[in-house]
């Protein structure tokens, strides 16, 4: 079954990224750390998925068809598996 927002998530995610200046970030935590870059003046973003698990690409997925709904369209989408698992080395042998 196809998930759908309700209008509560629409409306919370349009209040919410109204709080971010131009090119600023919005970082998910449940999604482990996985981030949105917000150029609202061509309502366009940069989102940089961090992981390949189910959790983390499902909660961006859904977002970004949020983010559609308001009218935003992806510049880019990175998929920065690789990268989340480098960062972990780097946190337990720095």
């Amino acid at each position: 079954m196809e998930w759908k927002p309700r209008k509560s998530d629409i409306e919370w995610t349009r209040n919410h990224i109204a709080t971010i200046s131009e090119g600023g970030i919005w970082a998910i935590p449940i999604a482990n750390a996985s981030t949105f870059q917000f150029f609202h003046s061509d309502k366009t973003y940069i989102a940089t998925i961090h992981g390949g698990d189910m959790k983390t690409q499902t909660v961006m997925m859904q977002t970004m068809k949020v983010l559609k709904i308001l009218g935003y369209e992806a510049r880019a989408i990175v998929n920065d598996v690789i990268g989340s698992k480098d960062r972990k080395f780097q946190e337990d042998n720095a």
